[in-house]
């Protein structure tokens, strides 16, 4: 029982937040025709924001993690997530073409499941991380015809190793390729600078420089403002190329990284991340399957799992309802390192088989996931089964 009341607990800590939150929420989705100074009938906040230049978004997030039996111990934990950004355009505010100035605020609260009651590595419920209040990107972009560049605390993920059709999957190795260790993605976004040029649709190239030490530590620390010292000792750079082919129905990222970050093991440098590659591959078929396979390679001494593959497919309105829905299914699975300089792992790999369903209604999305974990952490845990409820309200 006490586990299922930490929820009203935690909010009761954050009831200021919560309740900001909860009106600011009630708000912008208030369809009330209202008159706003030089923006016309608007039906809301946001809609006259976006008329003078300024798109707003919003999300709320709560996840209900248990697990029902192996791992460390069956139980159930509570965590959530709190997400706003602004989104300015130069071309409305000041009048000149291309520009972008991106605020996002995150604030996020609760344990991780996988530390307290599954014991997997790759960490089945990818909004898990330590409790933080952060600036979690401010960056601005600049567009000059094909080209791009973006410089600040930036999430790479929206330009690097994402694949559209695991949107929906929560494990965070199908978001966060482990083999990547040290890529800038939530929980914990890193200064850095995006150099992107979109040739034609068959072919974009990008180049980016970030603090490949942030994203290293976010396990265990979140920087509000990121970290910009030691930017060069500490230096992350990833390549990708990204195209579509057969009439946009597949798509492909091949990719390249390497990280300076010195990996420490009882205080002492053992060297640095290094070398790491991946590919991802998509297929659409009928408008509506959606198959995907995603494949990594890194450094053995430095990355502790140096070879990952994730399978899987996402289909589009699998029953007939008049709301959208989803029903996405992968395999993930991640290969432990025997040269890591910490105990090694008794298990050759950590699989994780993950069904999914998503029902969206109006600004609301319901999401159950249950996940079947292969030898969580790899030392002997027995297999666990790990359900997950999402909810989600947005703006």
């Amino acid at each position: 029982m006490e586990t299922f009341i930490k929820f009203p607990l935690i909010l009761k800590r954050s009831k200021q937040l919560s309740f900001s939150v909860i009106l600011f929420f009630a708000f912008f989705l208030n369809g009330e025709e209202r008159q706003f100074i030089g923006g016309g009938n608007k039906h809301n906040l946001k809609d006259a924001l976006a008329f003078h230049g300024i798109d707003f978004s919003g999300s709320f997030i709560y996840h209900f993690d248990s697990n029902l039996l192996g791992g460390i111990k069956r139980g159930v934990l509570n965590q959530w997530l709190v997400d706003m950004s602004l989104l300015f355009h130069s071309e409305k505010i000041l009048g000149f073409n291309g520009g972008s100035l991106f605020v996002n605020f995150q604030g996020h609260e609760g344990k991780n499941p996988s530390s307290y009651l599954t014991g997997d590595a790759l960490i089945f419920d990818g909004l898990s991380s330590p409790n933080f209040v952060q600036l979690s990107e401010y960056w601005f972009q600049q567009k000059i015809g094909k080209f791009s560049a973006t410089f600040g605390r930036i999430d790479a993920l929206n330009n690097f190793a994402f694949t559209k059709s695991a949107d929906l999957i929560l494990n965070n190795a199908e978001e966060s390729i482990p083999t990547i260790l040290g890529f800038p993605t939530y929980p914990s976004a890193s200064p850095g600078l995006i150099l992107r040029y979109d040739w034609q649709k068959e072919l974009q190239l990008k180049l980016g420089f970030f603090n490949g030490q942030e994203a290293v530590l976010s396990l265990i620390e979140i920087y509000p403002f990121g970290i910009w010292k030691d930017f060069f000792t500490n230096l992350f750079v990833i390549f990708e190329a990204e195209g579509n082919f057969l009439n946009d129905a597949a798509r492909y990222c091949i990719g390249l990284s390497y990280n300076r970050y010195d990996i420490l093991n009882a205080n002492v440098a053992i060297g640095s991340v290094g070398l790491s590659g991946y590919f991802i591959g998509e297929y659409t078929a009928f408008e509506k399957y959606h198959g995907f396979i995603q494949a990594g390679i890194g450094n053995r001494s430095t990355i502790p799992f140096p070879e990952y593959l994730g399978l899987g497919v996402k289909i589009e309105d699998p029953i007939c309802l008049q709301w959208k829905n989803y029903f996405s299914c992968a395999v993930t699975t991640g290969f432990f390192s025997h040269k890591y300089p910490l105990p090694a792992p008794s298990a050759v790999a950590e699989i994780s088989l993950e069904a999914t369903y998503r029902l969206i209604y109006h600004h609301i999305g319901i999401q159950p996931d249950i996940q079947y974990i292969i030898r969580p952490g790899g030392f002997g845990l027995p297999n666990a089964l790990a359900f997950i409820l999402s909810l989600d309200i947005s703006i």
